[in-house]
């Protein structure tokens, strides 16, 4: 997940099966007849956060509607959604999901892959994040 907020994209030596499928959602979810890795990454490429600066806000609402994989800051810390509900990143994995959000909320996502998301690429999910049987931990 961090990987596709950070504006990276699976890799065609590595994953190809999943490269091809991220590259064939991006180009159904942009209208791309023919879609290329090389327009894609251009897309990404532009849509990368410098560290610290940029992300757009938005409001809490919004955050369970964003699709599973989207990646959120409240408050500078980040957030990992997934069955809608907001999952606490830490360097030792991904905390229960919460529903109540609070705070100043920023998507991290490059907005081209919230639409290869929405049009059903399924990131890989870390072990450490609580399973679906879970997802009712939170508030």
């Amino acid at each position: 997940m961090t990987a596709l907020a950070a504006g990276h994209r699976p890799c065609f030596t590595c994953r190809n099966e999943a490269a091809r499928h991220f590259l064939r959602a991006y180009g159904e979810a942009l209208g791309v007849d023919q879609p290329k890795a090389p327009q894609l990454d251009a897309y990404l490429h532009r849509e990368r956060r410098v560290s610290g600066i940029g992300g757009q806000s938005i409001a809490r609402d919004q955050v369970p509607q964003l699709p599973d994989g989207a990646m959120v800051e409240i408050n500078d810390v980040p957030f990992a959604v997934r069955y809608g509900l907001a999952h606490r990143w830490t360097f030792d994995g991904y905390e229960p999901g919460v529903g109540s959000l609070s705070g100043n909320i920023r998507l991290i996502t490059p907005v081209t892959t919230l639409a290869v998301l929405r049009q059903g690429y399924a990131p890989v999910w870390s072990a450490a994040m609580p399973r679906a049987d879970s997802r009712l931990n939170g508030t």
